[in-house]
């Protein structure tokens, strides 16, 4: 990539968006060995995609190659590097937000969703944007035909009398 990038741009044209991204990463603790092939490679080929040697990158374009690196076999870490990159992008407020390895990812099932009642649907959604937690199902243990995820343990339930009030 990167002789292919020297042809197109000029020798060592793209050196300081290289160094400026493995400086950032570095700073975030990224192994140095992912510096040097995944996001390397990673942030050569969004360069040569968006046809400078500068980042001056758009959104549209980073999920693009990230879109593309996800249906093709063999060039997850590709992927991976794109991902790491727009963290950096991100930060520096090149893109609004990072994308993430579960982009538009919902669950199992694409459709997974739709077949969720939208007050419990918005209430997953907000608690995985904010949670560090792994989910579980607190709910329905506590009432399993409940229609809001707000509405406590019912009374005659196994967890009924360890309510916290």
């Amino acid at each position: 990539m990167h002789r292919l990038a020297d042809l197109i741009f000029g020798p060592g044209a793209t050196e300081p968006a290289l160094r400026e991204v493995e400086q950032t990463l570095s700073s975030w603790q990224t192994s140095p060995h992912l510096l040097e092939w995944q996001v390397g490679n990673a942030v050569l080929d969004a360069l040569l995609s968006a046809g400078s040697p500068r980042l001056d990158l758009t959104d549209t374009l980073v999920r693009q190659l990230v879109a593309d690196y996800d249906k093709a076999d063999g060039l997850h870490s590709r992927r991976r590097g794109l991902i790491k990159l727009s963290r950096v992008l991100a930060g520096k407020g090149i893109i609004p937000a990072p994308l993430h390895s579960n982009e538009g990812k919902a669950g199992p099932r694409s459709d997974m969703l739709s077949t969720v009642p939208p007050e419990w649907a918005d209430w997953a959604l907000r608690w995985r944007k904010f949670s560090t937690h792994e989910p579980g199902r607190p709910s329905a243990r506590r009432s399993p035909s409940s229609s809001s995820p707000h509405a406590g343990p019912r009374k005659n339930t196994p967890l009924s009398s360890h309510r916290i009030s």
